[in-house]
C-alpha cells in the first residue's frame, strides 16, 4: 500500500531534478592554449547561468565568463564515418545509422587572471549554431531580439491578408477604398 506513493514521489523527484538540471552539451576540446588541458579532451560544455559557462573535462573545470569572450565563431564541419569491422557483431547497428557530423566552435577569451586564451571545441552539427547563439547573446555580441523566432500568431500571410491581428499595419487609404 505504501509502495505506490513512494514510487510516485520518487518519480516526481526525478522529474523535477531533470527539469531543473543545468543545460549541457557533449563536446571535445580540439585545440587551444588552455593550461593543463591536452588536445582532443572530451568533456561537457555547461551553461548554469547567464554570466559564466564551464568546460568540464573529468576533474578539471574551466570557467569562461561571457563578459570576457572577445570572439566566438563557427568553423568548418567534419564528417565522421563509422567503419566498424563486420566481426564486431555488437557494433553492427552503428554501421547502419549513417555518418555523424560535427562543427568546430572557436572562442577567444580572457581568464580571471587577464591571460588571453583560445579554445576550439567540436560540437554536434545539430547543436553548434544554438550554442554559438547562446554565447553571443550572453556575451553581448548579439541581441536576443534579433534571434527571436516567429510567434505562432504571426505568419507569412500577414503581409497579404487583412485580419484582426494585423489591423494596425493596414494602409488606411487601401482600407477606405475597399470599404466603398
Amino acid at each position: 500500500m505504501m509502495r505506490t506513493p513512494s514510487l510516485l514521489a520518487l518519480g516526481l523527484l526525478a522529474g523535477a531534478a531533470a527539469f531543473g538540471a543545468t543545460p549541457w552539451e557533449a563536446t571535445t576540446y580540439v585545440d587551444g592554449n588552455v593550461k593543463d588541458l591536452p588536445p582532443n579532451t572530451g568533456g561537457t560544455l555547461q551553461f548554469p547561468d547567464d554570466k559564466t559557462m564551464y568546460f568540464n573535462a573529468g576533474a578539471k573545470s574551466i570557467p569562461v565568463p561571457y563578459a570576457s569572450i572577445d570572439k566566438a565563431d563557427l568553423g568548418p564541419t567534419k564528417t565522421h564515418s563509422r567503419d566498424i569491422p563486420l566481426y564486431k557483431i555488437w557494433a553492427l547497428p552503428k554501421r547502419f545509422t549513417g555518418k555523424t557530423q560535427t562543427q568546430y566552435l572557436s572562442l577567444q577569451f580572457k581568464t580571471t587572471d587577464g591571460e588571453e586564451n583560445n579554445m576550439t571545441l567540436e560540437l554536434p552539427l545539430s547543436t553548434a549554431p544554438a550554442v554559438l547563439s547562446k554565447i553571443q547573446i550572453n556575451s553581448g555580441m548579439k541581441s536576443a531580439a534579433a534571434t527571436k523566432p516567429l510567434d505562432h500568431d504571426e505568419g507569412w500571410g500577414e503581409d497579404f491578408w487583412k485580419t484582426t491581428r494585423n489591423a494596425d499595419k493596414w494602409n488606411t487609404k487601401t482600407v477606405a477604398s475597399n470599404q466603398q
